[in-house]
């Protein structure tokens, strides 16, 4: 038996009056176009395209949640100061 899902993909355009820093800093389109070809080659379920720290703050909320929750915490309550 041959199950088939349809994927929709839902796309909202924001245009921007002006590039903030983190759009200025971002990847390149032909950069994510890339990663993203070669990631459906390979068969991969996930991607994730971001900074190594992004990746480990992933993996930590993963393996230990509270730690997560705690760094997160600190971050918030030193930023807002």
């Amino acid at each position: 038996m041959c199950f088939l899902s349809k994927v929709y993909i839902n796309l909202e355009v924001f245009v921007l009056a002006e590039m903030d820093r983190d759009t200025a800093d971002g990847y390149t389109p032909e950069y994510v176009s890339k990663k993203i070809l070669s990631a459906v080659v390979d068969g991969k379920e996930e991607l994730i395209i971001a900074p190594v720290i992004t990746n480990l703050a992933i993996m930590i909320r993963t393996l230990s949640p509270s730690l997560y929750f705690w760094i997160m915490e600190r971050r918030a309550r030193k930023n807002s100061d």
